[in-house]
């Protein structure tokens, strides 16, 4: 939890020191004929099998406003040879709107840490909509921060476009219990 609330503060801070545009990803999924409840079940289902831990990720829940909101962690690896401190994770919101027959899924607050074994660390900090890298990394020139940045977005995107087609999946179909031939 004291992580989680580090990350946010960054996060908030990151906004304000460099007063860039957060990062978003987001997809409207309709549902045709399913309620907003039967979703926000489906929906918590997904959440279950996708995470290894879902009590973790998911920070906050709220069947009758149609919400769910998590935090969770995908690794990131650069396809820089001299980006290897930049190897490391990023955290995101995963956000989840539901109303009758629809769900919108959001992906932002998106916050790059790098490898803490390799020294230096760099670590981008809060990904923006930018195409330039709001973080000085010395040695490293323009170009190659601005490369490394462009990555980083591009390999968030990929996440949130996998994580996209899985919800979107699991919503489509009813869930087990909801079977007539068990």
């Amino acid at each position: 939890m004291k992580r989680i609330s580090f990350l946010l503060i960054m996060s908030a801070f990151m906004r304000i020191m460099y007063a860039q545009e957060v990062l978003i990803y987001s997809q409207i999924i309709p549902v045709e004929g399913i309620s907003a409840a039967e979703l926000f079940d489906r929906t918590e289902v997904w959440f279950t099998k996708t995470f290894v831990n879902p009590n973790k990720v998911i920070q906050q829940k709220d069947k009758e406003n149609g919400l769910i909101l998590c935090r969770a962690r995908m690794p990131h690896k650069s396809s820089k040879t001299s980006g290897k401190s930049l190897d490391g994770y990023i955290d995101f919101a995963l956000n989840v709107y539901i109303k009758e027959g629809r769900i919108k899924f959001e992906m932002t607050d998106m916050l790059h840490t790098g490898n803490l074994n390799v020294k230096p660390t760099n670590s981008m900090g809060l990904l923006t909509v930018s195409d330039d890298c709001p973080i000085p990394m010395p040695p490293a020139g323009k170009g190659w921060r601005n490369e490394v940045w462009k990555e980083a977005k591009d390999n968030a995107k990929i996440e949130f476009d996998k994580l996209a087609i899985l919800i979107k999946l699991a919503l489509e179909n009813p869930l087990e219990t909801q079977k007539d031939d068990w």
